[in-house]
């Protein structure tokens, strides 16, 4: 949240929430994302304390903007802006989440090329690999 009293910091470390309260992707193999969050955090040598689990990225976004938790989020949500709600990068051990997509051999329909085309500009303003 933009009071919170790390929001004016150029980075932090994920050891620096230790005793933060988290909103999170939803859990029990719903999300990647939340087993990634634990995982980072169990590595910094605690476990965060979930309070809230949400299924959609606006909605933990404007739960971290209205002052509920702290959330770690890919680099790509940054883009979202929400009033209230601030981005703070990692330094030192930073999680990563490999995203894959699969399609069939045939040609792409127009629909499937413009998302295609999308994913493809996107991929380097977000730091990610490519798309072949």
């Amino acid at each position: 949240p933009r009071a919170h009293r790390l929001a004016e910091e150029d980075s932090i470390e994920i050891a620096d929430l230790a005793d933060e309260v988290f909103v999170t992707y939803a859990g029990f193999s719903r999300s990647v994302v939340f087993e990634v969050v634990v995982d980072a955090c169990q590595r910094a040598g605690f476990t965060p304390t979930i309070r809230h689990e949400v299924g959609e990225t606006a909605t933990l976004v404007s739960f971290v903007a209205a002052g509920l938790g702290v959330a770690l989020v890919p680099q790509s949500v940054q883009h979202m802006q929400i009033t209230g709600a601030v981005y703070v990068p990692l330094h030192g051990e930073v999680p990563t989440v490999e995203l894959a997509m699969a399609m069939r051999s045939e040609p792409p329909s127009p629909h499937l090329e413009r998302v295609l085309t999308c994913l493809r500009e996107a991929l380097p303003q977000i730091g990610a690999g490519t798309l072949s």
